[in-house]
């Protein structure tokens, strides 16, 4: 796994990033590999980092579009990267997408008005914190200075002790069931029970609706939000 091999305190930034953020990271001490999640990591005061960059653009049109997974190719992004460290972060740069008066997206750099709300879009970020993953923010402009600068501040001792006691990081013994209690009738129990039998966050995301309604406690409702969650 990709985190075992991370130095403490070394950034590691993916080969498919931009050549200009790579030769720009790598000029600031960075190292240059290809990642099994999210865009950089790095490791610092024992625990692994990651972080997933999108600017408003990247951000509106890969929560859109599906991933081979049959989820969107964001929440793909990001339940990989939540498995995959203990502090995973979301950089999202230029912003949040405007909005029109009817709540549709219009983002900056698509030119067109996207088929999605911005209730829909919100409310996916507002889940993805609660469960576990750290919303940060910059430009597109200066994401090499910024990507830097994330990585030294989450190095400092003060961060890493506040990290400690935040409620959505002490789940960390047990992450995993913390990603499905954004969804409407699941309890603690019951995620962690899901994950004790399909082993793994994506394989609850293939699962259908009616096969899901086969498990004990699990009726056509919850079954069915279950499904909607990672659609």
């Amino acid at each position: 796994m990709v985190t075992e091999e991370l130095v403490e305190t070394v950034g590691l930034v993916d080969t498919r990033q931009p050549s200009n953020v790579r030769l720009g990271l790598i000029n600031l001490g960075w190292e240059e590999i290809a990642l099994k999640a999210g865009d950089y990591q790095w490791r610092a005061k024992g625990k692994t980092y990651g972080m997933e960059s999108k600017t408003t653009s990247d951000l509106v049109s890969s929560f859109t579009k599906k991933a081979s997974s049959g989820l969107s190719i964001l929440k793909d992004e990001l339940i990989r990267l939540r498995e995959a460290v203990d502090v995973p972060i979301l950089l999202i740069l230029d912003g949040l997408p405007e909005i029109t008066w009817d709540k549709l997206i219009i983002a900056p750099g698509i030119n067109k008005i996207i088929n999605t709300s911005w209730d829909a879009l919100a409310n996916f970020l507002t889940t993805a914190y609660t469960s576990g993953i750290i919303p940060v923010f910059g430009t597109s402009v200066h994401e090499i200075e910024r990507v830097d600068a994330i990585r030294k501040y989450f190095c400092r001792d003060e961060v890493h002790a506040a990290l400690s006691e935040l409620p959505i990081l002490k789940y960390r013994t047990d992450p995993k069931p913390l990603a499905l209690m954004g969804i409407p009738g699941i309890s603690k129990k019951k995620a962690c029970d899901l994950f004790r039998h399909f082993g793994s966050l994506g394989k609850i995301a293939e699962t259908s609706s009616i096969e899901l309604m086969a498990l004990p406690g699990i009726g056509p409702v919850l079954a069915k939000n279950i499904w909607n969650y990672f659609r």
